[in-house]
């Protein structure tokens, strides 16, 4: 009956609205590609709402911090 309506059995995990849908408690590699996304996010905006003398101290401070 179901298949007669288009409705097909699926297999877990699968990704709805871009958050993994799984069984069990979760595990690494089930929120891997959620923090990659985010982290990509975030870099996105920090690039964004830095002004370029902001962007250079931030690069200079990273720098002096990982030759010390």
């Amino acid at each position: 009956m179901l298949r007669s309506m288009g409705i097909f059995e699926g297999a877990l995990p699968f990704t709805y609205l871009g958050v993994p849908i799984f069984r069990g408690a979760p595990r690494t590699y089930h929120l891997a590609a959620m923090a990659d996304s985010i982290v990509a996010k975030f870099s996105k905006w920090k690039g964004h709402a830095l002004s370029l003398a902001g962007r250079d101290i931030l690069n200079k401070k990273n720098t002096s911090c990982s030759v010390s």
